[in-house]
């Protein structure tokens, strides 16, 4: 989607009717985070995104939910058609980077982000676009960035950085995954979580 001369959703479709969807990055911040703490439940999905009437059937409005999420558009690998970048690393963390993307924000686009209701499409568009010169694009470089045709000092000093600035590791989802790899741990994570979760509806019932 053209994200000028199209208006940003504010509704999914779930059983052939549009509902409203939670569209403040908030929600898709804490998606992410739950994900890849091996945390997430389908409830938790239906609780981010949607009011307290549930619209059913429950299986696609989490599918909606997931699509939203990944802003309508298939995955793609991590740092594809940037020079220097890496797709086997995880390069960035809600909770580790969230002090950087603050003053990030605030660098690039004057946007305070404790004050602000960004739609999370353009919350992301405006995280991945962001100068390299701001605190978060370095920390993403050092992480993802490649040392080749660095001469042996400077890439002693780069590793440096990159240790300094090294991720976590998370859940099921391992530290060495591309992003395209990241999102579909998460929608097969999720798949199994909501069968687990109906199976246990059945036994009860």
């Amino acid at each position: 989607m053209n994200l000028i001369t199209s208006p940003l959703p504010r509704m999914v479709e779930v059983g052939g009717r549009q509902c409203p969807i939670n569209t403040d990055f908030r929600a898709s911040i804490q998606f992410e985070l739950l994900t890849l703490s091996d945390k997430l439940t389908p409830e938790d999905i239906l609780r981010l995104y949607y009011s307290a009437d549930w619209p059913r059937p429950y299986d696609e409005a989490i599918k909606s939910a997931i699509w939203f999420y990944r802003c309508g558009k298939e995955p793609e690998p991590e740092g594809k058609g940037e020079k220097g970048l890496q797709g086997t690393r995880r390069s960035y963390d809600f909770d580790v980077d969230a002090d950087a993307l603050f003053t990030s924000f605030r660098q690039a686009y004057g946007i305070d982000l404790s004050g602000e209701n960004l739609h999370w499409w353009a919350f992301r568009e405006l995280m991945l676009g962001m100068p390299e010169d701001t605190p978060f694009k370095r920390r993403v470089y050092y992480r993802v960035g490649s040392t080749e045709g660095m001469s042996r000092k400077q890439k002693k000093q780069f590793e440096a950085r990159r240790k300094k600035y090294a991720l976590p590791e998370r859940g099921r989802v391992d530290h060495r995954l591309s992003l395209m790899e990241r999102d579909q741990a998460m929608r097969d994570y999720v798949t199994q979580r909501f069968q687990e979760a109906n199976e246990e509806k059945r036994k009860r019932t």
